[in-house]
């Protein structure tokens, strides 16, 4: 079954609402002064919580009973990912165009979810069901965003100053 949803977030907001035909289905809110984030779909809660260094793990867990249900998993420049969920299904998630905002699950070659945007709204195309999955992409492409504008801001006053003492 084939689903449609999109997602957007206002300017003064940190939370990020999901709809499917213009009605509310779930969220994803950062948690304030953490870097873990609540998501829910359809009332099922999960936590995203990235670890280690340069955040290239992210654990999901269960926001009711805090089980683990699985970890993503960034390579490279972070574009490309894998999550692995309860040890067992593999998904590849796959950035096809960072400035376009293109993201795709796929599972043995075969596409599953596809999310176009940007860091403030953007479109789920979704044949899975499994909900888990479909919050963890969405959230590894806006995570992934936040960190590219952030590097950007970093880099700009380097590259000024850099300029400057030429």
């Amino acid at each position: 079954m084939e689903m449609q949803l999109h997602w957007c977030k206002k300017w003064h907001e940190s939370q990020f609402q999901l709809f499917l035909d213009d009605q509310q289905i779930g969220e994803i809110s950062p948690v304030v002064f953490s870097r873990k984030a609540i998501a829910c779909l359809y009332g099922e809660k999960y936590i995203f919580r990235p670890k280690g260094i340069l955040l290239r793990k992210i654990e999901i867990s269960d926001a009711g009973t805090h089980r683990l249900l699985g970890e993503i998993y960034f390579m490279g420049l972070g574009i490309h990912g894998v999550i692995l969920l309860n040890a067992e299904e593999t998904f590849q998630l796959r950035c096809k165009n960072i400035f376009a905002g293109r993201w795709t699950i796929s599972r043995s070659s075969r596409e599953l979810i596809t999310y176009t945007g940007n860091h403030m709204k953007g479109k789920i195309q979704s044949d899975w069901p499994d909900h888990t999955v479909l919050l963890a992409g969405l959230y590894a492409g806006i995570f992934q965003w936040r960190k590219f504008i952030l590097l950007i801001i970093i880099l700009i006053p380097l590259i000024v100053i850099f300029i400057r003492t030429i």
